[in-house]
């Protein structure tokens, strides 16, 4: 599985993944199985289903579930001897993708009847407090300061989590307590973009497929978004001085990233 980081550069991965010849990918590529199926009956056989056709592996690619409370539980309890695979980005630039993905999804997400009554789990108020009964999607200060209001105020919210998915460290952590150091591979984001043939053939071994001429695969990258604007001196420094301690926390267990 590759269970995150969100906007980390996971659909380009999986793209490349389900190339190889040995290893079938899922459909669609994001399951949430573990992290939200599980807990509206979703049964396991219809997970399963979500794998076409005979490989030596199959995998899927969800972001949210490295982020999500409870997911590494969820996964080990069905298949404890899985191999993850986590890209992360720095935690800074991460959050604005992701304020800018919601930006970009703000005019259908306003309209669509099918979103605004879809179910979420307690603890989600992603929609009801960055989309709902708004003309105009908030800036990425004002979302900013909504997640650092439910944190000061200690409300039990796992969403928005444009700032504390970026808490790489304690996240990381969860599933090292469950699963083994040699089921969990850890690559940077800027190390995935600039060797892709060293990092591929890395994710070859660590999955145990053989390697294949990377240079013959399509490497179009996926999901990729344009800014209006760049962020602003201000928030950079807010991010800088938010993520400074978790991020040396980080890595002294997990070495250097090239994110």
């Amino acid at each position: 599985m590759i269970i995150g980081a969100q906007k980390s550069g996971t659909t380009s991965l999986h793209h490349l993944l389900a190339q190889h010849p040995d290893i079938i990918g899922s459909s669609p590529k994001e399951l949430h199985y573990f992290n939200t199926q599980i807990y509206w009956g979703g049964a396991l056989a219809n997970y399963r289903s979500s794998f076409k056709g005979k490989a030596k592996r199959y995998f899927e690619s969800t972001p949210a579930y490295l982020y999500h409370p409870e997911t590494a539980e969820n996964i080990r309890r069905y298949y404890p001897r899985i191999k993850l695979i986590v890209l992360l980005r720095e935690p800074g630039a991460r959050a604005y993708s992701a304020w800018n993905h919601y930006r970009e999804l703000f005019p259908r997400w306003v309209r669509d009847e099918t979103i605004k009554s879809r179910p979420r789990r307690p603890g989600n108020r992603l929609y009801e407090l960055l989309f709902q009964d708004r003309q105009v999607f908030p800036s990425f200060r004002e979302c900013i300061e909504l997640e650092m209001d439910l944190m000061h105020q200690k409300v039990p919210a796992f969403e928005p989590g444009l700032l504390r998915r970026g808490i790489y460290h304690e996240q990381l952590e969860r599933y090292a307590a469950l699963f083994g150091s040699d089921q969990i591979m850890v690559i940077g984001f800027k190390k995935f973009v600039h060797n892709l043939e060293s990092t591929l053939n890395e994710v070859y071994d660590f999955i145990g497929v053989r390697s294949i001429n990377v240079n013959k695969l399509n490497r179009g990258a996926k999901n990729k978004r344009s800014y209006l604007e760049p962020m602003s001196v201000s928030d950079r420094d807010f991010l800088d001085e938010f993520y400074a301690a978790p991020n040396e926390k980080l890595f002294a267990n997990y070495g250097k990233i090239a994110w």
